[in-house]
């Protein structure tokens, strides 16, 4: 059977996955390599029609659909009232029933499910037998039949738990329930199992039980991580809340939550040629490239690869420019200004103060304080370049002693132009540790004060020193490179996740202080 359509609820806030979906709809999660909605979209044949349901973030949803399935029939139905009183599933998905007057499958944006799914030929529904599944609405059946869907908390422990899966076969009798429904209800919690219940209740109609085993609950934070252990993935990146990287048919998809750094990025790819990626799509908020072949840097990562990586950069990449008033300007808007807004947020954030402290033993000032004293060092007098802007080896692919750059910065204080000692200092902080392995750091505290500390790879050190023989050799300014990765630190504090943002900060901190001149 082909004459059904897919719809795909993606309207909701999504509350339930915390800071993950404060800058985007929970439908662009990401589970291994690509969101949720990515997963499910490939679970149904290309010819099926899907009918889409937009609200929360409604832009990115159409965008995202628009830029990665060109050829693929969608229709989005835009849902007004997708929060607050009033709302509720069901609600959304009534305002979807002039596109579904067929046979359809509804498919929540937090269900994924890795096995053939069913075609409407019947009416059914789909449970997972969960260990505990007291957070779920739960079914009772008689043998393979539907009785009638449980509420939380009403359920037997042998309950199949019910996953947000069901095809619909007599479509007119479940839009006309559900209109029935919310003439009498305005209740936020109408959704499909109330409409089913009266299906099988007030109609007699047969739904069929069908129990799956690879089911991906994503609905809350503790399912979704279950479900990326799950699943795997061939990017190693850690989540951050304003932006997101996807690998989806040999593409690799940028989000990002500000859609003026989606547009720059754009722009400065055209600055990069020949060095990084050509942008093949681009929607609002975000773009994509063909994968680059080749491995990630840090991976193959060697000194002698090091040396040609860094000869390599010193021709085109590295080479200098004009400096002007305006270039000068920047340095100081991103080595000042950007640190005193990231202190800022990182305060907001987590309560963390930027205050006098105890850190590895050592008396430190707040970050702010030192900032100031650092005329000496000349940090604004930088080198113009076309630079990467984020040079760590993760965001460099290599093969065969050849490089690529990737995910370039989209401007350097406002210019497209940047400086070379601060794509120095992130190789340097990308030799320091990986960042990326949670295992490689810590910080602890304690009534003596504050202890962060870092383990690091044999390797990489090796690397480090290759890196700081080339400074010397070149006749870079070692201190600046260093004054400038330790902000980078205190700058990427807020970005992270969990301890990771306390560390960095107190690390950084720790390390800019050994520049104080009192």
């Amino acid at each position: 059977m082909q004459d059904y359509k897919v719809l795909l609820t993606t309207s909701g806030i999504g509350s339930r996955l915390g800071e993950l979906t404060t800058f985007t709809n929970k439908a662009l999660v990401r589970v291994g390599d690509k969101p949720s909605i990515s997963h499910i979209i490939d679970s149904y044949p290309k010819e099926i029609e899907l009918v889409v349901t937009l609200g929360y973030y409604s832009n990115h949803v159409s965008d995202f659909l628009k830029l990665v399935y060109p050829d693929r029939k969608i229709t989005f139905v835009d849902v007004p009232n997708f929060q607050g009183e009033g709302s509720s599933q069901g609600l959304s998905m009534l305002q979807a029933s002039e596109h579904l007057q067929c046979p359809f499958i509804f498919n929540a944006c937090d269900t994924i499910l890795k096995e053939k799914i069913p075609s409407p030929e019947v009416n059914w529904i789909a449970g997972y037998n969960k260990q505990d599944n007291s957070q779920y609405r739960t079914i009772e059946k008689q043998g393979s039949k539907l009785i009638k869907f449980k509420e939380k908390g009403e359920s037997m422990h042998t309950d199949l738990s019910y996953i947000g899966l069901c095809g619909i076969k007599d479509y007119m009798r479940f839009w006309s329930e559900l209109e029935a429904i919310l003439a009498t209800s305005s209740s936020d919690v109408v959704s499909d199992c109330h409409v089913i219940n009266r299906m099988t209740t007030i109609h007699n109609l047969d739904f069929e039980v069908s129990e799956c085993h690879t089911w991906l609950d994503i609905g809350n934070t503790n399912e979704l991580n279950v479900s990326r252990k799950r699943t795997g993935s061939e990017l190693e990146v850690l989540d951050k809340v304003e932006e997101n990287i996807y690998l989806i048919d040999g593409s690799i998809v940028k989000f990002f939550h500000d859609e003026k750094i989606s547009n720059r990025r754009v722009s400065r790819a055209d600055k990069l040629k020949g060095l990084a990626p050509s942008i093949t799509g681009h929607r609002n908020n975000f773009y994509k490239y063909d994968r680059v072949d080749g491995q990630s840097f840090a991976k193959t990562i060697n000194e002698e690869k090091l040396k040609s990586f860094l000869k390599w950069c010193s021709g085109d990449l590295w080479k200098p420019k004009p400096r002007s008033e305006e270039f000068k300007e920047a340095c100081s808007n991103f080595y000042f200004d950007k640190t005193i807004e990231r202190i800022a947020k990182l305060e907001k954030l987590t309560g963390i103060e930027d205050k006098e402290e105890v850190i590895n033993n050592t008396y430190c000032r707040p970050v702010k304080e030192i900032l100031v004293n650092l005329d000496k060092y000349k940090l604004t007098e930088g080198i113009a370049c076309k630079f990467h802007g984020d040079c760590v080896p993760d965001n460099i692919i290599e093969k065969d002693g050849k490089f690529t750059l990737i995910d370039w910065r989209q401007e350097f204080g406002g210019e497209e132009v940047g400086d070379v000692y601060y794509d120095l200092a992130k190789l340097n902080h990308g030799l320091t540790f990986d960042i990326a392995s949670s295992n490689h750091y810590k910080v602890d505290f304690n009534e003596e004060g504050i202890e962060v500390d870092i383990f690091r790879s044999d390797k990489l050190a090796r690397c480090r020193e290759v890196l700081y023989d080339f400074l010397r050799e070149y006749d870079y300014d070692i201190k600046k490179v260093e004054i400038l990765t330790s902000l980078i630190w205190v700058n990427m504090a807020p970005l992270h996740e969990g301890d990771l943002k306390a560390f960095l900060f107190y690390f950084g901190k720790f390390y800019l202080n050994k520049y104080y001149v009192s």
